[in-house]
């Protein structure tokens, strides 16, 4: 359950707030399990949680260029309890094309059941004792737009505590282990072409972060053409990251992870009125990647899915 209200004192001024409420239940966790017998075994035991949260957001100007925007949540969890999140931000509209924005937010993430209540598993234990990580962003933004483009150039610093990392052992469990700190460009570009073309890029690059505590990718882009026409769509999209470290059990205790380059495609057609089908293809070229495999034992990461085509028909009535 959620209810949220707006209140607009003016054009300018405006007060948001809201409550949430959620109780998720496992209520089926069978699975069946592989190894020297088979066994059909729960994954995690059978129990809900509570989950209730409040936020207000409240925004105004100071000038006719410039606004603020303060705001706050506080979220209770009934295995984790409490945590208080604010948030504030500075929109600077230099010209009606172009605005720079300065945003301070803090968050949260509460541990997920896969995370501290898996058993029976070869592969993973939960660990009941996790605790919430802690985020804390700043972001300097630059966005301009237009009728025909959009570009937005965002310099980010992200600072993680009481991260939730795998331990090595066998099998894996998870911990809140240090922090770790971000700092890195997002680069965002559209163009619209004509009426039925337009292309959009993005980049992303991490120019400081903490090699131990960072895993994933510092290098990302994508590219996505897209064309529309009467009663259909086409886009093809193409996607880049860079390499990764996968934690193993060898003597190094890691492998690098090749970057790898995949191609999607999307196509859409309006049938009728009621009917409209869609077609999505990933991994295109049927390219070999890998991924990282979560499991100490296998060496030089676990191999990611090749091509797979999916047709949907929808029909609204």
């Amino acid at each position: 359950m959620e209810l949220s209200l707006d209140y607009f004192v003016s054009a300018k001024e405006s007060l948001l707030f809201g409550f949430e409420y959620r109780k998720p239940k496992l209520t089926n966790t069978d699975a069946n399990t592989h190894g020297a017998l088979n066994f059909y075994l729960p994954q995690a035991p059978i129990s809900d949680r509570t989950i209730t949260g409040a936020f207000v957001q409240y925004q105004n100007t100071i000038t006719e260029n410039l606004e603020y925007i303060i705001g706050a949540r506080r979220d209770d969890y009934s295995d984790f309890g409490s945590h208080f999140s604010p948030r504030a931000g500075i929109n600077w509209h230099i010209n009606t094309e172009q605005v720079v924005k300065f945003l301070y937010g803090h968050s949260f993430r509460a541990p997920s059941r896969s995370e501290t209540d898996v058993i029976n598993s070869s592969a993973l234990t939960g660990n009941p004792d996790l605790q919430p990580e802690l985020f804390t962003t700043y972001d300097v933004i630059w966005q301009y737009s237009s009728n025909v483009a959009y570009l937005s150039v965002n310099l980010f610093y992200n600072n993680t505590e009481d991260a939730v990392r795998l331990v090595q052992t066998t099998p894996r469990t998870l911990i809140n282990e240090g922090a770790g700190h971000s700092t890195g460009i997002e680069l965002d570009i559209l163009h619209i072409l004509d009426e039925s073309w337009q292309v959009r890029m993005s980049f992303m690059k991490l120019t400081d972060y903490d090699q131990e505590f960072y895993i994933d990718s510092d290098l990302t882009a994508s590219l996505i053409l897209s064309y529309t026409g009467f009663n259909s769509t086409y886009s093809l999209l193409a996607n880049y990251h860079s390499s990764r470290v996968d934690a193993n059990s060898s003597a190094e205790l890691f492998s690098i992870l090749p970057a790898r380059t995949t191609v999607e495609a999307h196509a859409q057609w309006k049938l009728t009125d009621e009917l409209t089908l869609n077609l999505n293809v990933s991994n295109l070229l049927d390219n070999d990647s890998y991924g990282i495999a979560y499991r100490p034992e296998i060496i030089g990461g676990g191999k990611e899915r090749g091509r797979q085509a999916n047709i949907t028909l929808k029909w609204q009535f």
